[in-house]
């Protein structure tokens, strides 16, 4: 096991401050320079924090993954937000970064591969 290694049930949705760019990883590198923005789950983002919010939904036009939640699917995405992989990643998120228990569970967007 790499000690040096962030496991989250999630995928974690980053800033990579080396190429610019927002990209899905599934584990972090301890030497990686990223900044966790948000987090995925079965396709939809969920944002750390406002601040991030506000990024990612900037974000959409850059990041050809990223799609806005059509209005008459919101109600569909929020039943998943209290799924126990969401809470699980944000209790280990909340070792290494603040996180806003409220908005970590507020789907934003969502991720297409």
């Amino acid at each position: 096991m790499d000690d040096n290694l962030i496991k989250t049930p999630c995928a974690l949705i980053c800033f990579n401050l080396k190429n610019s760019q927002i990209e899905k990883l599934k584990n972090i590198k301890a030497e990686q320079i990223v900044t966790v923005l948000g987090l995925e789950y079965q396709g939809i983002v969920f944002p750390l924090s406002v601040e991030n919010c506000s990024i990612l939904i900037e974000s959409v036009s850059e990041t050809p993954q990223l799609q806005k939640i059509p209005p008459y699917g919101l109600m569909q995405y929020e039943r998943i937000a209290f799924a126990k992989e969401i809470g699980e990643t944000i209790q280990i998120l909340s070792n290494y970064c603040e996180v806003s228990k409220i908005m970590a569970h507020k789907p934003i967007l969502l991720w297409n591969e």
